[in-house]
């Protein structure tokens, strides 16, 4: 498969992905508290009629997250990922780890959504509140400086996870943050 680079100067980031990725319409930024939040999303779909969708987003939070903060994100994110995949029925494949992303600390995850059987208190079904949406998530959230950039690679149904990883694998080894522009 061919790639194309992404460039969105609002946002400051700039990578390769697949070549299949459209970008989506633009998305208005949000003036409200807790900060200017700026969004993009790009969409692919396959012969099958599957889809993906990569969701970009910066939000100004005002201050910088120290390691020692990273490390209580983690702890939170994963007690709440733990609970949602005993409550909804997800395969968590990575929980929350540290990394970094363009040379800022970071943190990623990757999980599985079940396809809801529809039956009441089944996971995923409408009476547990979950999604009964079946897909493969990939998230991560870099802190740079007093920004938070959050890139999430959603696969409905979720597919081939190996596939998916290289998509969003080359996408992040590629990732280039530049200054947004406002």
């Amino acid at each position: 498969m061919s790639t194309r680079l992404y460039s969105n100067a609002e946002l400051g980031v700039r990578f390769a992905i697949d070549d299949s990725f459209a970008d989506g319409p633009p998305l208005a930024a949000s003036p409200d508290p807790p900060g200017n939040v700026r969004s993009a999303y790009l969409a692919a779909r396959d012969a099958e009629g599957g889809q993906a969708i990569l969701s970009i987003s910066r939000v100004e939070v005002g201050y910088d997250t120290s390691p020692q903060e990273l490390a209580e994100q983690l702890v939170i994110h994963n007690r709440f990922a733990a609970h949602t995949a005993e409550q909804q029925g997800w395969t968590i494949h990575s929980p929350w780890k540290a990394t970094t992303l363009a040379g800022y600390p970071a943190m990623w995850c990757d999980y599985v959504v079940p396809q809801s059987t529809g039956e009441a208190g089944a996971p995923g079904s409408a009476s547990t509140g979950g999604d009964s949406t079946p897909g493969h998530v990939q998230a991560w959230v870099a802190y740079v400086g007093g920004q938070t950039l959050q890139l999430m690679l959603g696969v409905n149904p979720p597919g081939d996870l190996t596939e998916n990883r290289r998509l969003m694998s080359q996408a992040m080894r590629s990732l280039e943050l530049l200054e947004p522009v406002d």
